[in-house]
């Protein structure tokens, strides 16, 4: 894993590999070494941040292919961050999954995020289900 600050680069997927970049955005070291581990296993390359207020310059540096977003993260908006991201012609079309456990906040969220194409992933999150959205996020 390549480090950053307290941005988390990369797993040991092949960058070139077929399956291709994804940045989590997520302040919870442990769900990101779960995430970091079952999507490199899935071949895919991992950029792990962990800093809100650099997620933005973060993706725009890795150029993913998707970006999953935690929805609450400490001492930065999680809108702001999305917000950023799709208001950057450099960024907006990246597909972004946003992940929370906030369920409530999800459903009063759910018409925004639609507006913005993002698909969500309710933590805790069965495996199958995050590898399925995550490879129908690089078919789209």
């Amino acid at each position: 894993m390549r480090v950053c600050g307290s941005v988390a680069l990369g797993g040991s997927a092949d960058p070139a590999g077929p399956a291709g970049k994804i940045v989590i955005i997520d302040d919870t070291p442990e769900l990101l070494d779960l995430l970091d581990s079952i999507l490199t296993d899935e071949g895919y390359e991992v950029v792990l941040c962990q800093d809100g207020a650099r997620a933005h310059a973060v993706v725009e540096q890795e150029r993913p292919g998707l970006v999953m977003l935690d929805l609450r993260m400490a001492g930065v908006s999680e809108w702001e961050v999305l917000d950023a991201l799709k208001a950057d012609a450099a960024t907006a079309e990246i597909p972004v999954i946003v992940c929370s456990g906030a369920v409530d906040e999800l459903q009063a969220a759910a018409p925004r995020l639609r507006t913005l194409g993002c698909d969500v992933l309710v933590k805790p999150f069965d495996i199958d289900d995050l590898v399925e959205r995550v490879q129908r996020a690089f078919r789209v």
